[in-house]
């Protein structure tokens, strides 16, 4: 990794990964390309929350990386109440918090 990328800070990313509410498992990894390719334009590194490169609790990790990232985005279209839950989580530490809007 160059100094620039380790310089960067993280943007993590909060949103299902797999099949909710109709919405299959292609739909949300398209929504993560768009979504990565925004906050990369915007300088940061995307990253999913619950990504690590250690193996752990992953409600251990995904407060971790709400806790130690200064900017999270949250996909909150499906129903999916831990992308909420996130979102209170990241608030409460102040963090910024971007909720993307859709149409169609």
């Amino acid at each position: 990794m160059s100094d620039a990328a380790t310089s960067q800070e993280i943007c993590r990313l909060v949103m299902p990964i797999s099949a909710i509410d109709g919405l299959s498992e292609a739909h949300w990894a398209e929504g993560l390309a768009i979504l990565s390719e925004a906050t990369e334009e915007a300088g940061f590194i995307s990253n999913l929350v619950s990504n690590a490169d250690d193996v752990g609790i992953i409600q251990k990790r995904i407060i971790q990386n709400l806790y130690g990232n200064p900017i999270v985005v949250c996909d909150v279209r499906g129903k999916n109440p831990n992308v909420p839950h996130a979102v209170a989580v990241g608030s409460a530490k102040m963090r910024e918090a971007c909720l993307p809007a859709s149409s169609g």
